[in-house]
């Protein structure tokens, strides 16, 4: 299921812009600590190693789609949604991919700078910052 709706949510990210906004904080949801909601205390069922497994499986998907946008507004999302994702995922699974997620951290931080939006490179510096302090 959780698949399912990530699949729905980066269709959603190409659509009109509060819809792929809301969206794209959807995985921050999906993929962050919460202690309002989707926590142990709301009987909320996390699975051992969920959130590497979930970087596994979007981070191919968000590359290609990255690859294959060429508007800037929806680009800027899917970093946003992408930041998210890297920025809640173990160091060691981003780690593990550092030679192919490399590349699009350092696409995202320039893409924000130049379009004045600098939410985002921020969750992207701190993924460097431990790229540098385990790498």
């Amino acid at each position: 299921k959780v698949k399912e709706i990530s699949m729905f949510l980066l269709k959603c990210l190409s659509s009109e812009a509060s819809l792929a906004s809301a969206a794209a904080d959807a995985f921050h949801v999906m993929m962050g600590d919460s202690e309002v909601c989707l926590n142990k205390k709301f009987h909320a069922r996390i699975k051992f190693l969920y959130k590497q497994r979930f970087f596994s499986i979007l981070m191919p998907i968000f590359l290609s789609k990255i690859k294959e946008t060429s508007e800037l507004t929806t680009k800027l999302v899917i970093y946003r949604a992408f930041g998210h994702i890297i920025s809640n995922a173990p160091v060691s699974a981003v780690i593990t991919e550092a030679h192919q997620v490399n590349y699009f951290l350092i696409e995202a931080c320039t893409t924000f700078v130049r379009s004045e939006h600098t939410n985002c490179p921020i969750a992207s510096l701190i993924v460097f910052s431990d790229f540098a302090r385990d790498g």
